[in-house]
């Protein structure tokens, strides 16, 4: 049960990260209960929307429950105007059969984003002010101060799209949950998508979301080596002839005979400049850094790292098995290739780093053990 909640949180992380309004969403530990929606008396074409109650106010309308889905209003007749305040971050759907029942159209999806984006109440990102209009034809929110008029998905992956937004969740969702992840060729079949393009599109702006802009550092024991990516070359020698491969640099923490969280990135070359410069991105200051003997590591000691080097030498000379070397950052650039073979068959190397993101964005969600 745990694996699938936290899975299922991945859809909703990759649909609202990167809001550059509002901010992102919090953990799953943050969602409560189902959104408020609470009426009172306004012009037909108008919803105002606030965050402090300042009259009172008769519970009507659709509510969001997280076992539910969308609930039918309380009332009978329509009431044309809501205001919503203290509404809290809705749940996850746990299955497939919860997802559709709550997403069966648009205008769920649109609740269910308004729920999570302004669950303090609204904000106007220009003056502060805490009452809106809603534009219904535009489906934009106009501040009743400044009239500044914001979209509910301003700064997300969903802004300016013109694919319906329960396409968008389903995306989201067959993307964050399956293990082996979905291709664009996948989803185009899956979704009924006319065209490859935009299934790809929408498969690269979720990936490109996964990357968490807070995220820490890695810490503890963290193993360090790099990989080629790419197909069989013929014609060269030994192990640093890149070709036309792509050169990639992976830093995973030691966690007893598992692994931790997982860090990857495409770099130019192997030099000293460049690895130094990308474990200083990714591990703390200080962490004991197990490495192979390439000479470009040795600077870490000077950055303030414990360093122990490795070399694979001696193991060839006695015919040892070199994966006992950093067995758990090579385990993952395995898995990596595997992945990549496996559902994607192949990528580019401009886009390389994207696949990048997402696996590590799998690989951190459930971490192997062994």
């Amino acid at each position: 049960m745990r694996r699938w909640a936290t899975r299922s949180t991945a859809a909703h992380q990759a649909l609202m990260r990167h809001s550059e309004t509002f901010g992102e969403p919090g953990t799953p530990e943050d969602h409560r209960h189902p959104a408020t929606l609470t009426h009172s008396s306004m012009q037909p074409e108008e919803r105002s929307f606030a965050s402090t109650p300042t009259v009172p106010t008769v519970r009507c309308g659709p509510r969001f429950s997280p076992r539910q889905g969308l609930l039918k209003p309380r009332h009978t007749y329509p009431v044309p105007s809501a205001r919503i305040w203290g509404v809290v971050r809705p749940d996850f759907p746990r299955s497939i059969i919860e997802f559709q029942r709550w997403f069966p159209d648009d205008e769920a999806c649109r609740d269910y984003l308004i729920s999570s984006r302004w669950s303090e109440g609204f904000r106007c990102p220009r003056c502060d002010e805490q009452v809106a209009v809603l534009l219904a034809k535009r489906l934009l929110w106009q501040c009743s101060a400044c009239r500044y008029q914001v979209s509910l998905t301003a700064g997300t992956v969903l802004h300016g799209t013109r694919t319906p937004l329960h396409l968008w969740f389903w995306a989201a969702y067959l993307m964050s949950t399956g293990t082996p992840g979905i291709s664009a060729v996948q989803l185009q079949r899956q979704l009924g998508i006319k065209r490859y393009e935009t299934a790809w599109m929408m498969l690269h702006k979720l990936r490109r979301a996964m990357v968490n802009p807070e995220r820490t550092s890695l810490t503890g024991p963290v193993e360090v080596d790099e990989c080629f990516v790419g197909g069989l070359e013929h014609g060269l020698r030994g192990g640093r002839q890149r070709g036309t491969k792509a050169l990639v640099v992976v830093a995973v923490e030691v966690r007893g005979a598992g692994s931790g969280r997982l860090r990857m990135q495409v770099i130019s070359d192997a030099s000293a400049d460049t690895l130094c410069r990308f474990v200083q991105d990714a591990v703390a200051p200080g962490a004991n850094v197990h490495t192979d003997g390439w000479p470009s590591y040795r600077r870490l000691i000077k950055l303030g790292y414990q360093h122990h080097p490795r070399t694979q030498r001696p193991g060839r000379i006695a015919v040892e098995d070199l994966d006992d070397i950093l067995p758990r950052v090579h385990r993952a650039i395995s898995n990596l290739k595997s992945w990549l073979q496996g559902t994607h068959k192949g990528v580019s190397p401009e886009h390389l780093q994207v696949y990048l993101d997402e696996f590590v964005f799998r690989f951190n969600l459930d971490p192997p053990l062994n």
